[in-house]
């Protein structure tokens, strides 16, 4: 768990050393939006749980592995076209205006509280194992 200033923008420190093993990784108020985070965790393939709160970022990382992944208040915004490998899913806090449940074959938990959501679409029969959908 490492809490930055909002003006960090280096996550050098995480690449030099060999964190193989690790499995929770929790970054508030870095600067990471122009990073990128699918290479820098390219390496840590036991890493389950990943949260970037607060980390300006302005779109959705691909990280392939991650189970949970919580990205509460960044920057994204706008129209959000969601089709993802991951089985829970924190986008609570944000500026979204739409989105649409593409293909989320694995996705069973997805909070979008606190947005500006004007539409939502799902497709059920792509998006099956949705369990629980916060839009409040």
């Amino acid at each position: 768990v490492l809490t930055g200033d909002g003006q960090i923008d280096d996550l050098e420190f995480l690449t030099r050393y060999p964190l193989k093993k690790l499995r929770v990784l929790k970054l508030d108020q870095f600067n990471l939006n122009g990073l990128n985070l699918e290479k820098i965790f390219v390496n840590m393939t036991k890493l389950e749980f990943v949260q970037l709160r607060s980390c300006q970022l302005r779109e959705i990382p691909n990280l392939l592995h991650i189970q949970r992944l919580d990205l509460e208040k960044n920057q994204l915004t706008h129209l959000i076209h969601l089709s993802t490998s991951y089985i829970h899913l924190n986008l609570a806090q944000n500026a979204m205006t739409s989105i649409i449940l593409q293909k989320n074959p694995y996705l069973m938990s997805l909070n979008l509280s606190q947005n500006h959501l004007n539409e939502f679409i799902s497709f059920p029969k792509l998006n099956e194992n949705l369990k629980e959908l916060d839009l409040s």
